[in-house]
């Protein structure tokens, strides 16, 4: 088995990724099923502590800032984040450093023993196990723990983390978690433990209300950011930011900056730092680790400037409200100039929704297609802009469509890549390789 084949065998098992994704049910997501994997494996994830992450937006960058401040502080660190840019190894990671080629060969070898025996267990919950069983072979002393989807039926549920976080909750996945936002609330908050911590970031009411009282429920000690913890933006640039962050009338951490851009990550690294609050008796940590670990930081993809003569944003937005959030860190950062629109889309998303908030504010739009199974096709995206008047331009592939983006573009414009990771990581590896920089990529064929 060479990586290739590695990739294929936990790739091709039963996927609810590549087509219409059945109802979040137990009929289709089963922890019992990933509780008795795990048990034939050993129970990795028991070997070691964790902060367990779910949430509509924010979840990705929020589990990155604790990985970061934990790392910083001596520890070794786990971190399990999905889906990937350009390689599947960045899922997975010890200590910053992804899974290596070789590694993922070996442990893809050892669990097929016990995965041979159980075609029904899922790609993520494949992935799931070889995460923990690495990290648990790496000696890993508390991982950060990203949700997949929704929460209370994901793979990563199996975990006893120390505390639990749940981020913006939102509209999406709506087909699977549910089409209003107390049943998608409901779902995230599913990862809520007895007696555990939970710290949530500020939320609708509504959605506030259902993580409250499953909260109360389980007498598990609630922590709310926006009423518990606060943060006050300082200064913003379009490469990064410097805000306070206190806890009722203590100020513990002032001027810090921030690499991540936007009020969404001033809130995420609010959340973020209340969550290592709960833990610090058991991992402690400096406000020299906090300021080292957020100023390290680097999270290709969101809201990511890849060039200043255009500004070249790109960002892995695919829901309304992160798209809405966008737009307004846009009209902060770079008031009054014109946006040329590189957009293209998932299956199972938005699309509408995310045009709606979009297209207004765009000078013209480039459709793209991403190669990748789940991308929207081309006609889809133009039906829905066909009742907006707005200039559009079907370019195909993401590198047309960046092409003729930037050709179009002043040196004042915007060019913004979003819409879907997916097309972002296409545009990203476009741009880097054009400027001689290579960007790891899995084996061709493979997805």
């Amino acid at each position: 088995m060479d990586y290739r084949d590695a990739l294929k065998y936990i790739l091709y098992r039963t996927d609810y990724e590549r087509g219409p994704r059945p109802p979040y049910k137990e009929r289709y997501y089963r922890l019992d099923r990933v509780e008795e994997l795990m048990s034939a494996l050993g129970n990795p994830q028991r070997s070691f502590d964790a902060v367990h992450i779910a949430g509509t937006k924010g979840k990705g960058s929020t589990t990155a800032m604790i990985e970061a401040v934990l790392r910083q502080a001596g520890y070794r660190t786990g971190m399990y984040t999905s889906p990937h840019l350009h390689t599947f190894r960045e899922r997975m990671r010890v200590n910053g450093t992804y899974i290596s080629e070789q590694q993922l060969v070996e442990l893809t070898l050892e669990l097929s023993r016990v995965l041979n025996d159980r075609p029904e267990v899922t790609v993520f919950e494949s992935i799931t196990a070889l995460a923990f069983t690495f990290m648990a072979k790496q000696n890993v002393q508390i991982a950060a723990v990203e949700v997949g989807l929704g929460g209370r039926l994901d793979a990563t549920n199996v975990l006893a983390p120390l505390t639990s976080v749940i981020t913006s909750v939102s509209m999406d996945h709506v087909n699977i978690l549910g089409s209003t936002l107390e049943q998608i609330a409901a779902e995230k908050a599913g990862i809520i433990k007895a007696n555990t911590p939970v710290v949530v970031a500020p939320q609708k009411s509504k959605a506030r209300q259902v993580i409250s009282v499953k909260a109360t429920e389980l007498t598990a000690p609630l922590v709310q950011v926006g009423d518990d913890w606060h943060y006050e933006a300082v200064d913003a640039s379009l490469t990064g930011q410097i805000i306070n962050v206190h806890r009722l009338n203590e100020v513990p951490y002032k001027n810090l900056f921030l690499s991540l851009v936007g009020e969404h990550q001033a809130e995420n690294a609010t959340v973020a730092l209340a969550a290592l609050e709960t833990i610090r008796e058991k991992y402690p940590f400096s406000e020299g680790d906090v300021r080292q670990g957020f100023e390290s930081l680097v999270w290709p993809g969101r809201f990511e400037l890849l060039s200043r003569d255009p500004l070249l944003i790109m960002d892995g937005a695919h829901n309304p409200y992160s798209c809405q959030r966008l737009i307004e860190t846009i009209h902060q950062l770079a008031p009054q100039k014109r946006v040329h629109l590189v957009f293209g889309s998932s299956m199972g998303h938005q699309v509408e929704g995310l045009l709606s908030v979009l297209a207004p504010h765009a000078e013209n739009i480039h459709l793209v297609h991403a190669p990748h199974v789940r991308a929207v096709a081309l006609d889809v995206l133009e039906t829905t802009l066909a009742s907006m008047d707005k200039r559009v331009a079907s370019e195909g592939s993401v590198a047309e469509g960046l092409e003729n983006a930037m050709a179009q573009a002043d040196k004042d414009d915007v060019v913004l890549v979003t819409g879907s990771l997916f097309v972002v990581a296409e545009a990203r590896k476009v741009w880097l390789e054009a400027r001689g920089i290579i960007v790891e990529q899995d084996p061709p064929g493979v997805y």
